[in-house]
């Protein structure tokens, strides 16, 4: 027997007179196998909604109000409890995706002998994104290139 999953994404929480997902859209998984349940189950789930950074996953059950109920979903043993939950009480289970964007890294110059002090205390922020790209092969090897040599000379 499975169970359902209904994921709340590209929305975000608000606190106004209690806690409320706003926005976002609503996408429900059912048929889900406890026996193959797991974290990164959950994950990949998300990422087909084309998340492209951090994101935090907290659930509930469906009956219940969102304000001291959530429960940050963040490894199999928190989801072995959502499936059962989900399944001892015959009921559907809220998971809402929490967007964490990407903070730039503060990095400090290094100073030595002779350097002004004061370039050494200055902060520089560095922004990396990260970017996944699918690669395929189309029948040839990967990384074959024509480097163009002419001749009967051996390379």
């Amino acid at each position: 027997m499975g169970f359902a999953v209904a994921f709340h994404h590209m929305g975000r929480f608000e606190r106004n007179r209690g806690l409320k997902y706003v926005g976002g859209e609503i996408h429900v998984v059912s048929g889900i196998d406890p026996d193959f349940w797991s974290f990164f189950e959950a994950l990949g789930i998300v990422k087909e909604f084309k998340y492209a950074g951090d994101v935090r996953l907290w659930w509930k059950g469906s009956k219940e109000m969102l304000l001291n109920n959530l429960r940050l979903l963040s490894d199999d043993k928190e989801a072995l409890a959502l499936a059962k939950y989900a399944e001892d009480r015959n009921e559907e289970v809220d998971i809402y995706v929490q967007h964490i964007p990407c903070q730039p890294e503060v990095v400090h110059f290094i100073t030595g002998p002779g350097m002004d002090e004061e370039v050494g205390q200055e902060e520089v922020g560095v922004e990396a994104q990260r970017c996944e790209t699918e690669i395929g092969v189309d029948g040839g090897l990967v990384g074959e290139t024509d480097i163009g040599v002419e001749g009967d000379e051996e390379v």
